[in-house]
């Protein structure tokens, strides 16, 4: 849980009013009943123990539509590839996305948050901007989350960000159109263009 304040364009869960903390237990109440979820809806399939064992939505997926998992050893790969990229999207869009459209106001820096683009942003600075870095990241303070700003605008994260989502795209691409399932196709498909 991060601190923002919205999530998909609605109020995230802990910070209605009365709910606050205890949106951590449901949580893990949800998570406590995934079994008995499973169990009731899932009773009499063949794949419900598989569920149980890799309850994640992509081998839930395969196994619904009949794939042998052990077909698709190497489709870790590509799914942690796929992960990856969607992960440094999110960060990139928690500071540059426009809450209008991503549904939710970011607060990576704010939250002190080991997000891809601070990584780049270290790995680019110089002395004087990783000093600046060092002293405004992880404060609440909007001067203080400018001056990241700034620093990342000034290293230009953004280009070094479209390059980087350029690439990886195509490369994820080619790797999903080779596979040969058409559920991991039919799963890229479905976040690439979500």
């Amino acid at each position: 849980m991060d601190n923002s304040h919205t999530r998909r364009g609605q109020a995230c869960w802990f910070r209605v009013t009365k709910v606050g903390k205890i949106a951590v237990f449901n949580g893990i109440i949800l998570f406590n009943h995934i079994s008995r979820i499973l169990k009731k809806h899932f009773k009499k399939k063949p794949f419900r123990v598989d569920l149980l064992d890799l309850f994640n939505e992509v081998a839930c997926a395969l196994l619904m539509v009949g794939e042998d998992l052990e077909k698709h050893v190497n489709v870790k790969d590509v799914l942690l590839d796929i992960g990856i990229y969607f992960q440094v999207v999110d960060d990139y869009l928690d500071c540059f996305g426009d809450p209008e459209k991503t549904g939710k106001t970011g607060t990576d820096i704010e939250d002190f948050k080991c997000s891809w683009l601070i990584v780049k942003a270290l790995e680019r600075a110089n002395e004087e901007q990783k000093k600046i870095l060092y002293e405004h990241y992880g404060k609440a303070n909007p001067n203080d989350v400018a001056k990241v700003k700034d620093v990342y605008n000034d290293i230009n994260l953004q280009g070094v960000f479209a390059a980087y989502e350029s690439e990886s795209y195509e490369k994820l691409e080619r790797r999903v159109e080779a596979h040969p399932s058409k559920a991991v196709q039919a799963i890229w498909e479905r976040y690439a263009n979500h």
